[in-house]
C-alpha cells in the first residue's frame, strides 16, 4: 500500500468549502469518490467530508452568516477534487469507480494548502 498526499483543488467553486477547510483538524476523515459520469472530466476524483466532522457554527461565523442554509438537509459536503492530472493517472492505475476510498485531511510540512492523504495500491500495468 502506498500513502499518497495531494492538494484539494476547486474549493472556490464549492462554497463554503474554502471556509470549511479552515475549521478542519489534521486527520479529519474524508472520502474520495470517483466521478466517471462527470461531464467535464470522466477521471475526476471528488473529495468529501461528512458534516459530523464540520463545526457548522464556526463556518457560519467565518462566513458572517452569508448563507446559513448550505448545510440544511445535507450529510456531507464536497470540498473539491484531486488535481486533474493526478486523478487521470490514479484512474489509469486502477482507482476504483464502484466504491469510496477513506482518506484524511492533511497539510504538507510548511504549507497552508489543504491536502488529502490516503492509501492506494496502484495496479502494476494500469488498466
Amino acid at each position: 500500500m502506498t500513502t499518497m498526499t495531494y492538494p484539494i483543488v476547486g474549493m472556490k467553486f464549492r462554497p463554503p468549502a474554502d471556509t470549511v477547510v479552515k475549521t478542519l483538524r489534521v486527520k479529519t476523515p474524508l472520502t474520495l469518490m470517483a466521478e466517471p459520469m462527470n461531464p467535464y472530466d470522466s477521471n475526476a476524483i471528488a473529495v468529501w467530508v461528512s458534516l459530523e466532522h464540520v463545526n457548522v457554527a464556526e463556518v457560519d461565523r467565518l462566513t458572517r452568516g452569508k448563507d446559513q442554509s448550505w448545510w440544511v438537509g445535507q450529510h456531507s459536503l464536497q470540498l473539491g477534487y484531486i488535481p486533474k492530472e493526478v486523478a487521470g493517472h490514479l484512474r489509469r492505475k486502477g482507482f476504483p469507480t464502484q466504491h469510496e476510498i477513506n482518506a484524511e485531511f492533511y497539510y504538507t510540512f510548511g504549507s497552508n494548502i489543504p491536502h488529502v492523504k490516503f492509501d492506494f495500491e496502484p495496479e502494476e500495468n494500469g488498466k
